[in-house]
């Protein structure tokens, strides 16, 4: 009885209960997807109960076949883009030095663009792949019509209900010339189902003490870590959460290139989520961290607080904006490390954790670095 008491206050959207809304989170299935091993556990009895029946991400591989010839390299002639009103917007080379020009372009949310930015990135540019990070709550802010998504089919991308595999939702089209792909990395339960992991037992039970007699103490406790762990944390829980998403988005921007075009990957502010695509794309690519780094800080240049909405709720209202809204070099390096210390590194967090194997990561070596031929 108390726990649906719980469920129908958190389903009303406006609770502040930080652990009435980890416990819903729980009852989601979306939330079942993380092993414990990408949760950054080091418990080895949980990790074998939470790890027993839990399938494989699936490789999904007829959601993504294209018709042209693998053994072709992706190629085009694009040339530097002038964006009137597209915010934080490069190419993936302009850092990474082994890719190739005009094959991974990445920016903020282009809901606004303007008719000239639309010709340019599907015209001159040939882009008929959109890959969107973002979720639903933010896709419905974006203006109507938007110039650019009203030339695009959108296909939003589902998981099932072990969490295990992510597939186009039902009646999805798949002969549209350009589509919006629509592939979330970061939903509110789940990213509070991950937190669950990232905080000291010692919090969660003083949290959990003071829930009944100081609902606003409580959540406070939990708040501070969310602060006190900014990017670094959310980046830690994004990827641990959503590798089945993940491995969705590298084998969409595989397919664009096999079919000899460049992909637009993006989410809110272009920084956060598409960053950790970028790091992993750069990573394939045989980039340095450097590299990686240089990538990911000229972001920082562009302010913007982009949590999937989570930023607006209730229970995170005393959010550190000055923390989250930034892209300094020390985010990414935490999250290099975090795959090194919990997957073994970046390349094993995309075999094991995402279903992306060495062989799809070597081929997408060949198609971001080879020239046109």
């Amino acid at each position: 009885v108390i726990l649906q008491s719980v469920i129908k206050r958190i389903q009303s959207q406006n609770s502040t209960d930080w652990l009435g809304l980890l416990v819903f989170s729980l009852s989601t299935p979306s939330s079942h997807s993380c092993q414990p091993e990408q949760l950054g556990m080091h418990s080895t009895a949980l990790t074998r109960s939470f790890q027993r029946g839990i399938p494989q991400a699936s490789r999904m591989q007829r959601h993504v076949q294209s018709s042209a010839t693998p053994q072709k390299v992706a190629t085009t002639d694009l040339q530097p883009v002038q964006l009137e009103n597209i915010n934080n917007f490069r190419d993936l080379a302009d850092s990474c030095g082994h890719i190739q020009k005009g094959r991974v372009l990445r920016c903020a949310k282009p809901s606004e663009a303007s008719p000239a930015d639309a010709d340019a990135l599907l015209k001159a540019a040939g882009i008929r792949d959109l890959i969107d990070l973002r979720a639903n709550d933010e896709l419905a802010e974006d203006p109507q019509p938007s110039h650019l998504f009203s030339q695009a089919t959108l296909r939003r991308y589902q998981r099932s209900w072990l969490g295990a595999q992510v597939r186009p939702a039902p009646g999805s089209n798949y002969l549209a010339p350009v589509v919006h792909h629509q592939v979330s990395l970061l939903e509110r339960y789940r990213f509070y189902y991950s937190l669950l992991f990232h905080i000291p037992t010692t919090s969660l039970v003083s949290s959990m003490a003071l829930r009944l007699l100081n609902p606003e103490a409580s959540r406070q406790i939990l708040l501070k870590h969310v602060n006190q762990g900014g990017l670094g944390l959310l980046y830690r829980i994004i990827v641990d959460s959503a590798a089945p998403e993940v491995g969705c988005v590298l084998r969409l921007v595989q397919a664009g290139l096999e079919a000899r075009r460049p992909v637009l990957v993006f989410c809110k502010a272009g920084k956060d989520r598409t960053g950790i695509i970028c790091a992993l794309l750069a990573v394939c690519s045989g980039a340095t961290e450097a590299e990686i780094l240089d990538d990911y800080t000229k972001s920082d240049a562009y302010h913007q607080v982009a949590l999937a909405g989570i930023e607006k709720k209730p229970e995170l209202r005393g959010l550190d904006m000055s923390v989250f809204e930034r892209a300094p070099a020390h985010a990414m390096h935490t999250l290099l490390e975090h795959w090194k210390q919990v997957y073994g590194g970046p390349e094993e967090y995309m075999e094991r954790a995402c279903g992306f194997s060495r062989e799809h990561q070597a081929r997408m070596r060949e198609l971001l670095t080879r020239e046109s031929s």
